[in-house]
């Protein structure tokens, strides 16, 4: 039976987390709970966004 894995969050260090338990399990059920409608984005990219400076 594969494990079953939940990360709750999905900035850096969520789907860092969640990387390392598929490098981990190649068969683990890995669910990642998150309130953001954008999973793993930058937040330090925020102002360059704003400025519209990003591609």
């Amino acid at each position: 039976m594969a494990k079953k894995i939940i990360v709750i969050g999905s900035g850096a260090a969520g789907m860092s987390a969640a990387s390392a338990a598929r490098a981990a399990d190649a068969e683990a059920e890995i669910t990642v709970f998150t309130e953001d409608r954008d999973v793993a984005y930058s937040p330090c990219m925020i102002p360059w966004v704003l400025e519209g400076k990003s591609t």
